[in-house]
Protein backbone atom coordinates (compact mmCIF):
# COMPACT_ATOMS: atom_id res chain seq x y z
CA UNK A 1 0.00 0.00 0.00
CA UNK A 2 1.19 3.47 -0.85
CA UNK A 3 2.24 5.29 2.37
CA UNK A 4 0.67 8.53 1.08
CA UNK A 5 -2.78 6.97 0.73
CA UNK A 6 -3.90 7.43 4.39
CA UNK A 7 -2.78 11.07 4.27
CA UNK A 8 -4.81 11.59 1.10
CA UNK A 9 -7.93 10.15 2.78
CA UNK A 10 -7.47 12.44 5.81
CA UNK A 11 -7.07 15.50 3.56
CA UNK A 12 -10.17 14.56 1.56
CA UNK A 13 -12.16 14.05 4.76
CA UNK A 14 -11.09 17.50 6.00
CA UNK A 15 -11.92 19.18 2.67
CA UNK A 16 -15.31 17.54 2.12
CA UNK A 17 -17.26 19.99 4.34
CA UNK A 18 -15.62 22.90 2.52
CA UNK A 19 -16.58 21.51 -0.88
CA UNK A 20 -20.15 20.76 0.21
CA UNK A 21 -20.70 24.26 1.61
CA UNK A 22 -22.38 25.34 4.80
CA UNK A 23 -26.12 24.92 5.44
CA UNK A 24 -26.49 28.69 5.09
CA UNK A 25 -24.88 28.60 1.64
CA UNK A 26 -27.16 25.76 0.56
CA UNK A 27 -30.27 27.65 1.73
CA UNK A 28 -29.18 30.73 -0.24
CA UNK A 29 -30.00 28.96 -3.48
CA UNK A 30 -33.44 27.78 -2.26
CA UNK A 31 -36.32 30.08 -3.17
CA UNK A 32 -37.43 32.26 -0.22
CA UNK A 33 -41.07 31.17 -0.67
CA UNK A 34 -39.93 27.77 0.61
CA UNK A 35 -37.35 28.82 3.20
CA UNK A 36 -39.85 31.12 4.94
CA UNK A 37 -42.06 28.12 5.81
CA UNK A 38 -41.47 26.86 9.35
CA UNK A 39 -41.07 23.21 10.24
CA UNK A 40 -42.58 20.94 11.31
CA UNK A 41 -45.07 21.24 8.49
CA UNK A 42 -48.74 20.67 9.31
CA UNK A 43 -49.48 19.30 5.87
CA UNK A 44 -47.74 18.50 2.60
CA UNK A 45 -50.10 17.82 -0.30
CA UNK A 46 -48.84 16.46 -3.61
CA UNK A 47 -50.84 16.28 -6.82
CA UNK A 48 -49.86 14.36 -9.94
CA UNK A 49 -51.56 15.68 -13.07
CA UNK A 50 -52.69 13.68 -16.09
CA UNK A 51 -51.06 16.09 -18.54
CA UNK A 52 -48.15 13.71 -18.71
CA UNK A 53 -46.84 13.99 -15.18
CA UNK A 54 -46.77 17.57 -13.90
CA UNK A 55 -46.46 17.81 -10.12
CA UNK A 56 -48.03 20.28 -7.71
CA UNK A 57 -47.08 20.63 -4.05
CA UNK A 58 -48.86 22.64 -1.36
CA UNK A 59 -47.14 23.02 2.01
CA UNK A 60 -48.79 24.31 5.18
CA UNK A 61 -46.23 25.23 7.81
CA UNK A 62 -46.55 25.04 11.60
CA UNK A 63 -48.07 28.55 11.74
CA UNK A 64 -50.69 27.79 9.04
CA UNK A 65 -48.92 29.68 6.24
CA UNK A 66 -49.35 28.02 2.84
CA UNK A 67 -47.28 28.06 -0.33
CA UNK A 68 -47.99 26.27 -3.61
CA UNK A 69 -45.42 25.06 -6.11
CA UNK A 70 -45.91 23.76 -9.65
CA UNK A 71 -43.45 21.66 -11.65
CA UNK A 72 -44.65 21.31 -15.25
CA UNK A 73 -43.45 18.13 -16.89
CA UNK A 74 -41.22 18.16 -19.96
CA UNK A 75 -40.11 15.19 -22.05
CA UNK A 76 -36.45 14.96 -22.95
CA UNK A 77 -35.12 11.92 -24.79
CA UNK A 78 -38.10 9.87 -23.62
CA UNK A 79 -37.66 10.81 -19.95
CA UNK A 80 -39.79 13.06 -17.77
CA UNK A 81 -37.93 16.13 -16.58
CA UNK A 82 -38.87 19.06 -14.35
CA UNK A 83 -36.62 21.97 -15.38
CA UNK A 84 -39.06 24.69 -14.29
CA UNK A 85 -40.64 25.62 -10.98
CA UNK A 86 -43.46 28.06 -10.36
CA UNK A 87 -44.67 29.55 -7.07
CA UNK A 88 -48.27 30.55 -6.38
CA UNK A 89 -50.07 27.69 -8.06
CA UNK A 90 -50.07 23.90 -8.10
CA UNK A 91 -50.42 23.61 -11.88
CA UNK A 92 -49.49 25.65 -14.93
CA UNK A 93 -48.45 24.97 -18.51
CA UNK A 94 -47.20 26.76 -21.59
CA UNK A 95 -50.54 26.07 -23.26
CA UNK A 96 -52.67 27.35 -20.37
CA UNK A 97 -50.52 29.48 -18.05
CA UNK A 98 -51.82 30.37 -14.60
CA UNK A 99 -51.63 34.16 -14.15
CA UNK A 100 -50.74 33.69 -10.44
CA UNK A 101 -47.71 31.55 -11.33
CA UNK A 102 -44.30 33.14 -10.78
CA UNK A 103 -41.30 31.43 -12.39
CA UNK A 104 -38.49 30.60 -9.93
CA UNK A 105 -35.05 31.42 -11.36
CA UNK A 106 -32.42 28.70 -10.93
CA UNK A 107 -34.89 26.20 -9.45
CA UNK A 108 -32.63 23.15 -9.02
CA UNK A 109 -31.95 23.52 -5.27
CA UNK A 110 -35.59 24.39 -4.54
CA UNK A 111 -36.88 21.40 -6.54
CA UNK A 112 -34.45 19.11 -4.73
CA UNK A 113 -35.63 20.46 -1.37
CA UNK A 114 -39.30 20.01 -2.36
CA UNK A 115 -38.64 16.37 -3.25
CA UNK A 116 -36.89 15.88 0.11
CA UNK A 117 -39.84 17.42 1.97
CA UNK A 118 -42.34 15.33 0.01
CA UNK A 119 -40.34 12.15 0.55
CA UNK A 120 -40.14 12.79 4.29
CA UNK A 121 -43.85 13.59 4.60
CA UNK A 122 -44.99 10.50 2.70
CA UNK A 123 -42.71 8.20 4.70
CA UNK A 124 -44.33 9.41 7.94
CA UNK A 125 -47.83 8.25 6.94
Amino acid sequence: MNPRLPILFVLLALMLPLLAGTPEQKNDSIDPHLTVLKEPYQKVETEYYLDGGSIGIKITDKDGRQEMFAMPVHRKEGRLTYPELYVGTMWTSAVKPDPKAVLVPDPEATIKRLFEINSRSTSLK
